[in-house]
Parts: structure tokens; sequence; C-alpha cells
């Protein structure tokens, strides 16, 4: 995976971190939240074990336009990190996804690290959708 931008976002959520951890492996769960918009559709399909494949599939209501991304996991260790490949389309570069958990005591702090994303702005647009997604995460939790 070649060098980039890298985007660094932390936030803390109250709720316990199995229960955060869990936001992020689940279908179910995942698909309530892991889209920047609350009024688009979001579809997941997740096998959240090291080697297994994810597609997230967000629906823009207001273009008509799907926009996926997918994905293998590396490393999956329940609750503490999740690291995952990011693609959205065949020919686009792969980079890659770091979101680490820390027990706050009834609350937690996740800190995601996306890297290799190919230019700034890039990572400006990917800054957005994760603040977006983040931000759905903590009304959902």
């Amino acid at each position: 995976m070649a060098e980039g931008e890298v985007l660094r976002l932390t936030r803390v959520f109250n709720a316990p971190r199995a229960l955060v951890f869990c936001a992020w492996t689940e279908a179910e769960q995942m698909k309530r939240w892991f889209c920047p918009h609350d009024h688009w559709g979001v579809d997941v399909e997740v096998d959240a074990r090291v080697g297994g494949a994810y597609r997230i599939a967000m629906h823009d209501t207001d273009t008509g336009r799907d926009h996926v991304a997918r994905g293998t996991f590396r490393e999956v260790r329940a609750p503490e990190r999740l690291v995952f490949t990011w693609q959205w389309a065949e020919d686009s570069p792969q980079t890659l996804v770091t979101v680490e958990f820390r027990d706050l005591g009834g609350k937690t702090e996740v800190t995601l690290t996306h890297e290799a994303l190919p230019t700034a702005e890039s990572r400006q647009k990917h800054e957005h959708g994760w603040n977006g997604c983040l931000d759905r995460l903590g009304k959902v939790l």
C-alpha cells in the first residue's frame, strides 16, 4: 500500500467498549449509522474476522447514486482494535483504516486512522464522511 495522506479522528461515546465494538462489526448495527447522512439508505454485508470481507452500499437519495465501499479485515481484536482495507471501486486506490477502542469506564474513546489516502482532497472528503458517520454513531449508541 502506497504512502499518502493520513486522517486521524478521535471521539468519545457514552457507551461501553463492547457495545461500541459491536456497532462496527455487526451488519444490523452498522446499517443504523454507517453513512454520513441521516436521509441516505445503507446496506451492509460484513464478515468480521481476519480475512473476512465487508461491503457497505450507501444510497444518496438526492442524486440516486450508490457509493459502495468494500474491503477485507486484516485484524479483528475484540473489543480493542479493527484494521481493514477500504476501497471505493475496483480501479480506485486501496487505503487502510484502523479503529482503536479504549475503555474509559463506561464510555469509549474511538480513534480512527485512515491511511494511504491519495490526495489532500481525498483526505478532506473522507474527513467529512467519517465525521458524519461518527455523528450518527453517537446518536444510535
